[in-house]
């Protein structure tokens, strides 16, 4: 299985609104291209590590003023999955615990890490924002077996952003494309050569399934999708898809008024035959809207807000009925 990973000050009256929509179709991804829209709500997740300032490891989404949702993986220390997982720490095999490089990274440690929104040049962003908390599901299971994954996150920053419109959220329509963006690696051949891409890539995948060969082997659960690999922009006889660094980051749909909604939070992919490390497969993606999910993200952000949280399409957080399923609208 390969994992692609790699607050404080909340007004008391502060009204987080948090659009949910019932929903097109991104590549530093394998096989894609640059990235062709503006996307301002995409974060890259930076540390200090190697000598770089800006190394990249995770990506996010803008979700609230507030708020990003990622993957819980990214944050984890003893990292779960092998190789499996797409958090990216810059080493060869994705380990982050090689002693000859220094001690290890605390992942689960905010005060390490920055998060870039607004430019596909992630050494300049047009707002950057220091992590105050990392909440993960309290679905969180480490990958180990079992129905619910709950790869899932949220990162509140510093202060909130005002200057980007956050991202929606809606459950994925496996009948269209799905737009994968993210910074991570063009090959699995770059693995431990030296940081990630410095721009913002995209990439189509024809949709999603409920499973496939990849994605039982990436040992899906309930509580997330598959997306398929796509066709590399390139050359149509090659693959194209998710690779290290891409995890945490976003696959978008387009929603019935044009903008962008979040369908899943991109986890893993299966290891190859000999275990080695895979990317630009069928991919597995937490499902934001899986009810647990939907009711943990609502109720998290509503409680370091110290306010209720309006969704749209929904009613307000922790109403019954909060975490009905959503169905995506044909697009205008």
């Amino acid at each position: 299985m390969t994992m692609w990973r790699k607050v404080g000050g909340l007004a008391a009256a502060l009204l987080v609104a948090v659009t949910l929509a019932f929903a097109g179709p991104a590549n530093a991804i394998v096989g894609g291209i640059p990235a062709t829209e503006e996307y301002a709500f995409a974060g890259s997740v930076q540390l200090e590590h190697k000598g770089d300032p800006r190394w990249h490891s995770c990506g996010v989404t803008l979700i609230t003023a507030w708020h990003a949702l990622g993957s819980a993986h990214c944050h984890t220390n003893d990292e779960p999955g092998g190789s499996k997982t797409f958090r990216y720490d810059g080493h060869e095999g994705n380990r982050s615990d090689v002693a000859a490089e220094g001690p290890p990274i605390d992942w689960e440690n905010p005060a390490l890490f920055r998060v870039v929104f607004g430019s596909h040049d992630r050494h300049h962003g047009t707002e950057e924002r220091r992590v105050a908390r990392i909440s993960k599901s309290p679905l969180w299971n480490k990958l180990k077996p079992g129905a619910v994954k709950g790869d899932l996150l949220l990162l509140t920053f510093d202060r909130l952003i005002t200057t980007i419109r956050p991202a929606g959220l809606a459950m994925v329509d496996p009948r269209r494309p799905v737009r994968e963006i993210g910074w991570g690696l063009h090959s699995v051949d770059d693995l431990g050569k030296g940081p990630v891409p410095r721009y913002l890539h995209e990439a189509d995948a024809p949709g999603a399934v409920p499973t496939s060969r990849d994605c039982r082997g990436a040992e899906i659960g309930v509580d997330e999708i598959c997306v398929l690999k796509g066709r590399d922009v390139n050359d149509r006889r090659k693959r194209s898809g998710y690779c290290f660094g891409d995890s945490g980051a976003g696959a978008l749909q387009r929603g019935w008024d044009g903008w962008w909604y979040l369908v899943g939070t991109v986890s893993r992919g299966p290891d190859g035959p000999h275990g080695e490390p895979r990317c630009a497969t069928d991919a597995v993606l937490s499902n934001p809207m899986f009810p647990g999910h939907t009711t943990w993200i609502l109720g998290a952000i509503a409680q370091q807000a110290g306010a209720s949280v309006r969704v749209a399409g929904l009613p307000e957080t922790g109403a019954p009925g909060a975490t009905h399923p959503a169905v995506l609208p044909d697009a205008a």
